[in-house]
């Protein structure tokens, strides 16, 4: 596990700019701000995860706040195989411990965003938070326009501008 006093991330970046912590203990603010213009992300494979202005936190424990601040146009974010994720603006917890805020601000324009195989999910402008304790606030603000968010498989789901919760 790696473990971190105070840490700031702040990324700014014209490309797929994605944050991903796993098996991490975080004191201090995790912050992923992105700007992607006319560009495609895929991940092909059986465990694929295309990632596009997002933030994946997995098997963490955090004190402080988590934020991603996406502006995506013109982009296509697929993801093909067994467990296929595709997350467009997105924020994704999942067996952490959060103390503090997890905040998603994301706008998409003109955008597709794809998950196809057995396992399928697509969110776009979403949060999705599985089997993790959070004492705090979390806030999701998306404003999507001419936008197609879509999941094919057997246990295909699609959220676009929403807060789930497993």
């Amino acid at each position: 596990m790696k473990s971190t006093n105070t840490l700031l991330v702040a990324m700014i970046a014209l490309g797929m700019t994605t944050i991903t912590s796993a098996e991490s203990s975080i004191r201090g603010t995790v912050s992923n701000r992105t700007s992607i213009e006319n560009a495609a992300n895929t991940a092909i494979g059986e465990r694929a995860r295309a990632n596009m202005g997002s933030t994946a936190i997995k098997d963490s424990d955090i004190r402080g706040t988590v934020s991603n601040q996406s502006t995506i146009e013109n982009a296509a974010n697929t993801a093909i195989g067994t467990d296929a994720e595709a997350n467009m603006g997105s924020m994704r917890v999942e067996n952490s411990n959060i103390r503090g805020t997890v905040s998603n601000t994301t706008t998409i324009r003109n955008a597709a965003n794809t998950a196809i195989g057995e396992r399928a999910t697509a969110n776009m402008g979403s949060t999705s938070i599985k089997n993790s304790d959070i004492r705090g606030t979390v806030t999701n603000r998306a404003d999507i326009t001419n936008a197609a968010n879509t999941a094919i498989g057997a246990n295909a789901e699609a959220n676009m501008g929403s807060v789930s919760v497993e």
